[in-house]
């Protein structure tokens, strides 16, 4: 389980920075920059929001992994899989719903510009394809 939350903790704030890597201009004083995963907050006309822990469960190398627990390479290799996974159907979610700008629930830290869409559901199938 200790693995499993660092594994999070590590994905939320290390391995997802490339993801939102060229949105990050101060991430919007709406949400916090570490919760950005596409677009530009702070400039966005049609939001969305994820619960990132609901979608990161329903990944299948995340799922592979709770229930196998693998050794440290090949582990490091479905973390790899899973954020790819991820990382398209974030990009493809927010292409075919028309979202300019897409962020983590629990980053939001003020009242955002316009009502967020929660899209949560779509980004778990789209991740379980």
């Amino acid at each position: 389980m200790k693995r499993v939350l660092s594994v999070l903790v590590l994905l939320g704030g290390g391995l997802l920075g490339p993801l939102a890597g060229q949105c990050l201009d101060g991430g919007g004083s709406w949400v916090r920059p570490e919760g950005v995963l596409f677009g530009e907050p702070q400039s966005c006309q049609r939001p969305a929001v994820v619960d990132f822990k609901k979608v990161w469960a329903a990944i299948p190398e995340v799922i592979r992994i709770k229930r196998e627990h693998p050794g440290p390479a090949e582990r490091d290799i479905l973390l790899a899989k899973a954020t790819a996974r991820l990382k398209r159907a974030i990009r493809q979610g927010a292409y075919a719903g028309g979202y300019d700008c897409v962020v983590m629930k629990r980053a939001i830290q003020g009242k955002p510009p316009v009502p967020l869409a929660d899209i949560t559901r779509e980004i778990i199938k789209l991740v379980r394809r």
